[in-house]
């Protein structure tokens, strides 16, 4: 298969992460936006396990640029022309991994 399926690969599970990350990303911007207007700015208190619901906004942002940067790379890698199989490998792996943040999520944090 080589360096055609691995990049397939990357690309898949990155657009899915990417699609669940913009999910969490918007969650928390809600809840920061929640939390600012129920305290005195100064005072975000509001935490997850012991961070800052800001310093969590702030890495999953970054976080989610990074998986981002992996799945453009490796979508510029491939062939314009991709034969079936390669598409085909691209949609299995992008539903096999939402079936599998599907399994691991747990619901909103709360």
């Amino acid at each position: 298969m080589g360096a055609p399926a691995i990049l397939v690969c990357t690309k898949a599970v990155e657009s899915a992460v990417d699609r669940h990350m913009r999910e969490q990303i918007a969650f928390l911007r809600d809840r920061v936006a929640k939390t600012a207007t129920k305290a005195a700015p100064a005072s975000n208190s509001a935490h997850v396990r012991g961070v800052p619901l800001t310093d969590l906004l702030a890495t999953v942002e970054q976080i989610h640029r990074e998986e981002v940067e992996h799945r453009d790379a490796a979508a510029d890698g491939l062939p314009r022309g991709m034969p079936i199989w390669l598409r085909a490998l691209d949609r299995l792996i992008y539903f096999a991994t939402e079936v599998a943040i599907f399994a691991a999520y747990k619901g909103p944090m709360r």
